[in-house]
């Protein structure tokens, strides 16, 4: 499980995190939900150790995170960032085979064994049959489930990605939380996602964290946080939030 205690974190003089707690345990998918400049990306970028946090802790299976080295660390979370452009034309396997970094050594090749794991990885997110072609030429929706085959590779037990939605279209927004969802419970990953929208926060979450301005507005099941007054207090827009076959939906009150 992946855990934050009073987690702050600044720019300079700008304080952007001002006390956060998460909790996350394997097979679940917690959502951090809000609009931008909320302090989403900071703190995902704070739980996987590429920023330190000013004050608190965030801790992986009860460690602390600063005190585990960076390589091990690797093997125990998986970052999917927004987006990737290499600057050569890989394919899609050689890109995938890059998130077995942690178990080659400094000069060493991928072996046979770390080949095999890129390829399961891409089969279990569905593209097994996109290995050779070269990355920078698939859709973006391939791409993002690239990212998170990737990301598979490193065997880890905490996967966290960065707006896996971004730049997609409506049909590959759905397919890549679908594979996400999927892998949290056939995988046992914990699993944290930051989303912009609500409606897709309330499908594929079992878990749901409001953040305005670098607090915890609400948190726990979407049918729970996702409310008319929630989002009105963090998105400043009135909506109508009405509920289908179990799932909220939110819909925009237009003027």
């Amino acid at each position: 499980m992946i855990v934050a205690r009073e987690v702050k974190f600044s720019y300079e003089k700008l304080l952007v995190l001002k006390g956060i707690d998460v909790d996350v345990v394997r097979g679940e998918v917690a959502t951090l939900l809000g609009p931008n400049g909320s302090g989403k990306t900071t703190l995902l970028m704070c739980l996987c150790a590429i920023l330190k946090p000013l004050t608190g802790c965030v801790y992986v299976n009860g460690r602390e995170i600063t005190k585990i080295k960076r390589g091990e660390l690797a093997k125990m979370l998986g970052h999917v960032p927004q987006g990737h452009r290499p600057p050569f034309p890989y394919t899609v396997i050689d890109v995938v085979v890059m998130g077995r970094a942690p178990y080659i050594g400094a000069f060493s090749m991928p072996s046979k064994r770390d080949f095999e794991i890129a390829e399961k990885a891409l089969e279990i997110v569905g593209i097994r049959h996109l290995k050779d072609r070269v990355y920078t030429q698939i859709s973006g929706g391939e791409m993002q489930l690239v990212l998170i085959a990737r990301a598979l590779a490193q065997q880890p037990q905490v996967l966290l990605l960065d707006e896996p939605t971004a730049h997609l279209d409506f049909k590959n927004k759905i397919l890549v939380l679908k594979v996400v969802k999927n892998l949290a419970k056939k995988e046992n990953l914990a699993v944290i996602m930051s989303l912009h929208d609500p409606n897709l926060a309330a499908m594929f979450s079992d878990k749901v964290y409001l953040i305005a301005d670098g607090v915890i507005v609400d948190r726990g099941e979407p049918s729970k946080v996702i409310t008319r007054e929630n989002l009105k207090r963090v998105y400043g827009i009135d909506v109508n939030v009405i509920e289908h076959e179990g799932t909220r939906f939110v819909v925009p009150v237009l003027e």
